[in-house]
């Protein structure tokens, strides 16, 4: 009996974990995705079991920014949340089609930039004492979110690095407004992921909400932390999470 909740145990403690990180830097995904096929899920369904979790750590994320008063709101904020729904939109029907070898090489090759970028960048993430740009005076910042929102919708894993550096390097937001971003875009196109994978039966449902609950838990710890904490560390955690998911894809066959 105990060992039929062991994997509910295992899934809680490792979706608290990978939310304190997704909320202060990105990559938890790297951590629940393998879990979850460690545990006997088919890599599809696992991908979207995962999705279940994010969605339920975006909505207690979003709900902790919030309450900081740390959400950027106004015109400013459907100008990034449009490309990234339709991208989302985009990515989730890929997934949907595509043989699944190719998310490997994806996967490494974006993680891989941006861990280059997050290296060479001496002043990344640093705190942004001036307004924001508006999405009209950086237009190429659509394209990026649009990407940005393929990839979400595709695989997940890993985009809110892609997402940070858009709002906080080419949109100038401090480091913690653009981790609430982050979390809205990621909620926009996972729940048109969330579609997708409800209509082909791919979710461990019981599993999903669990996960869900402890990415929640860890994503309002780590909200606390990161108000508190020095961009500059945020920006080696950033590094270490981009370093440990490459090794971790290339390694896992």
């Amino acid at each position: 009996m105990i060992l039929d909740f062991l994997p509910y145990i295992v899934i809680f403690i490792v979706g608290f974990l990978a939310g304190v990180v997704n909320i202060m830097a990105a990559g938890g995904s790297f951590v629940t995705i393998p879990v979850l096929m460690l545990l006997g899920l088919d890599a599809n369904i696992a991908n979207g079991t995962n999705r279940v979790g994010i969605f339920i750590q975006s909505l207690a994320g979003l709900k902790g920014f919030s309450h900081a008063n740390k959400v950027p709101s106004g015109h400013k904020l459907w100008g990034i949340l449009i490309p990234c729904a339709l991208g989302g939109l985009s990515g989730s029907l890929l997934v949907a089609y595509l043989p699944k070898e190719i998310l490997k090489p994806i996967l490494l090759i974006v993680m891989l930039i941006a861990a280059t970028f997050i290296a060479v960048r001496k002043n990344l993430f640093a705190q942004h004492h001036h307004e924001p740009l508006d999405i009209k005076d950086r237009p190429i910042a659509i394209f990026y979110l649009f990407l940005g929102g393929v990839y979400g919708g595709f695989i997940q894993a890993g985009v809110g690095i892609i997402l940070l550096l858009i709002c906080a390097e080419l949109l100038r937001y401090d480091i913690v407004r653009a981790n609430a971003l982050k979390l809205i875009c990621t909620l926009i196109f996972t729940i048109v992921s969330l579609v997708i994978f409800v209509i082909y039966d791919q979710i461990h449902w019981g599993w999903g909400i669990t996960l869900g609950i402890g990415n929640a838990l860890g994503a309002l710890l780590g909200i606390r932390v990161m108000i508190h904490v020095n961009p500059k560390f945020i920006r080696l955690l950033l590094f270490i999470v981009a370093v440990i998911a490459i090794v971790w894809a290339y390694f896992s066959g």
